[in-house]
């Protein structure tokens, strides 16, 4: 089912990306030429505007088709991660296509040339409208069907093809009625849009393929399958990798009774990483982590850690607290934004420690706590 729903999926977005295609050169076409022919700035922006979403397009059609390879030897997680890439070369193209633009329209403002045209101006430029706007739709429709950021970054694209053109129509209509010139202030901040535009897309696939923190409602669900059974006793380094839209893994430790046997112990965690899967689609794999519950000597230097960590630095949590061969080994976790000095929080440990007559040699591990 799985493969089907990919197979579908990159099917859906190569049908969107051939529409785009025929649609954005035919555009471009005839706004190069009617533009060439005005001696429009404008209008030469707007078309090669176009020509950058028929690139995009193209690109689109090509990173669909790759992101739909099986994984393979080299690339054991497959290739939908390509889908991303395809759409930060999209946004690279847009940039540089914006600067070029901007440099044109400069040279207009600078030696400006008069502006000549004609009711077929006019009549692209309106049906250029209408047909971006019905892409717009189109896309939307397509990238909400099959989740694709690719196709969203092509419909909001559209729609800013749509002001872009206006824009241009209201610049020919000041000319013609009260000869103020705007063509090259209009290619100007058409470029101007364009690159900004180019760079939120650059800034969201370079989020995409380094790796996001995953929603809320996912870490929700997973955070419910955990506290619902009683013999987790507690669970850390939480980890979610997302490889595409159908390939997402995930892994998480959890601490358990010790004295739980192993076929049962075994048989809780299978049922939540099913459990898990069939609500998220995710692949869990969970991890055991046994907890001495017996021991009073284990259990008394819990509370000490724990009453220092609460009472002088706040956020902070242990777990893994493990005492082999006189070394008293745990785990420190910490976020992003707390700012603790690492050395001071083991040196006030073994302070309170030494006091209750525990002098064992710690071995400490600070960990970013990246999810929950």
């Amino acid at each position: 089912m799985e493969n089907t729903n990919l197979t579908q999926r990159n099917n859906e977005g190569i049908k969107a990306g051939v529409v785009g295609i025929f649609a954005n050169f035919s555009l471009f076409a005839a706004k190069m030429v009617i533009g060439t022919l005005a001696s429009s700035h404008s209008i030469v922006a707007d078309a090669i505007n176009n020509l950058s979403d028929f690139l995009s397009s193209l690109i689109t059609v090509i990173g669909f088709r790759i992101a739909a390879k099986p994984a393979d030897k080299e690339h054991p997680y497959g290739h939908e991660r390509f889908e991303y890439i395809s759409g930060f070369i999209i946004s690279i193209i847009m940039l540089y296509l914006g600067l070029d633009v901007i440099q044109s329209s400069i040279g207009g403002i600078l030696s400006p040339t008069p502006l000549d045209t004609s009711k077929w101006t006019t009549i692209v430029l309106s049906l250029s409208i209408v047909v971006k706007l019905a892409m717009s739709f189109y896309y939307k429709a397509k990238a909400n069907k099959i989740q694709s950021e690719v196709l969203l970054a092509n419909q909001k694209d559209s729609l800013n093809d749509v002001i872009i053109t206006s824009s241009i129509l209201l610049g020919i209509f000041v000319d013609n009625h009260f000869g103020i010139r705007l063509d090259s202030y209009i290619g100007v901040g058409l470029s101007i849009f364009i690159m900004y535009s180019a760079l939120m897309m650059i800034r969201d696939f370079i989020n995409d393929l380094m790796g996001t923190r995953p929603d809320e409602e996912t870490l929700n669900i997973v955070e419910e399958e955990l506290k619902a059974c009683p013999e987790i006793l507690g669970y850390h380094d939480l980890l979610i990798h997302n490889y595409g839209k159908y390939h997402t893994f995930g892994s998480v430790h959890v601490e358990i009774d010790d004295r739980l046997e192993l076929v049962k112990a075994h048989d809780i965690v299978d049922s939540i990483e099913r459990s898990i899967n069939e609500k998220t689609k995710i692949d869990f794999l969970i991890h055991l982590d046994p907890l001495d519950m017996t021991d009073p000597e284990i259990k008394e230097i819990q509370k000490i850690i724990k009453h220092i960590l609460v009472e002088n630095y706040e956020g902070l949590k242990f777990h893994d607290l493990r005492l082999i061969h006189g070394r008293l080994m745990f785990d420190i976790v910490h976020d992003e934004i707390a700012k603790f000095d690492e050395e001071e929080i083991i040196k006030n440990i073994e302070d309170a420690l030494a006091v209750a007559g525990y002098t064992y040699k710690l071995e400490v591990r600070f960990d970013l706590n990246q999810l929950i």
